[in-house]
């Protein structure tokens, strides 16, 4: 019999998250799928430029993540309600991805503000090294949601459960709007994500998602 999540009692933090990053992921985030790593552009001032942006992002980047567990109480087609929330959410698709779920982890990641701050401060100056350093910083903001993902994934295994792809706000028909209801219920202030009237999060390099639990089949 699939257990009850320990992370429905209270949100999990997740501090200093450990990274990498990796030469072919950040070449394929700039639509270079063929190079394999920076040497392969043949192009030395490119080169040196993406070199220079990964080792100041290195020293930028504080991952850090939250999550929390929610039964799910009621759903059909086209609403879901979980327990502890006030409002169902409305949406066909991720009705569709939560179709055989029993549990949903909703979770909050970022790497923190100071990215986006040197971003803006070499736009005008630097700006091929403000744009590299903004895709490095995309990338790298799902790169901490993943390793979220795989601490959910790692708890719902231990509990007796599968789990579905990872869907954010903002997909199909899931709208942004929701995202105050969820950075609220999972506690986002604690690793310093917030919003602005549009629904946009604050650090940019932040992701909000939701995880289903499915129960595992043989």
């Amino acid at each position: 019999m699939p257990g009850f999540p320990l992370s429905c009692k209270a949100p999990l933090l997740v501090a200093n998250v450990p990274f990498q990053i990796e030469q072919r992921a950040i070449l394929r985030e700039l639509r270079i799928p063929k190079a394999k790593s920076f040497e392969d552009l043949h192009d030395s001032k490119l080169e040196a430029e993406l070199k220079r942006a990964v080792d100041i992002a290195c020293t930028l980047i504080a991952g850090k993540g939250i999550y929390r567990t929610f039964p799910i109480e009621t759903k059909d087609r086209e609403r879901i309600r979980l327990v502890g929330l006030e409002d169902a959410l409305e949406s066909l698709s991720l009705a569709k991805v939560l179709e055989h779920a029993e549990f949903v982890s909703a979770l909050v990641a970022t790497i923190g503000p100071s990215l986006d701050r040197m971003v803006e401060e070499l736009t005008q100056a630097e700006p091929t090294l403000a744009y590299l350093l903004d895709r490095i910083g995309g990338w790298m903001a799902d790169y901490m949601a993943g390793k979220i993902d795989e601490r959910i994934e790692a708890e719902a295994k231990r509990a007796g459960f599968g789990r579905t792809m990872r869907y954010s706000p903002g997909y199909g028909d899931f709208p942004l709007s929701y995202q105050p209801l969820l950075l609220e219920k999972v506690e986002g202030w604690r690793v310093g994500v917030a919003l602005t009237e549009g629904f946009m999060l604050v650090p940019q390099k932040s992701v909000t998602a939701l995880i289903g639990w499915e129960v595992a089949h043989a």
